[in-house]
């Protein structure tokens, strides 16, 4: 049984008119501390390259636990 789990992700979208071209990552971690509860933390970024109001950078970081009755 694994202890700890590394994921990640990458992606990217270019539509065909050259415009808002948006690219994301994340990476997270989860912990098992038994085989029904574990912990998780996710860090995730997204880059837009547009100057429209409606789209922008973020980055957003969660975390929880998870138990299974």
């Amino acid at each position: 049984m694994f202890l700890v789990m590394i994921k990640g992700m990458y992606g990217k979208n270019k539509p065909d008119d050259g415009t808002n071209e948006v690219k994301s990552w994340a990476v997270g971690f989860d912990h098992n501390f038994s085989k029904r509860t574990k912990a998780y933390v996710i860090y995730t970024k997204v880059d837009a390259d547009t100057t429209s109001p409606h789209y922008g950078d973020w980055k957003g970081f969660s975390f929880g636990m998870i138990h299974n009755f």
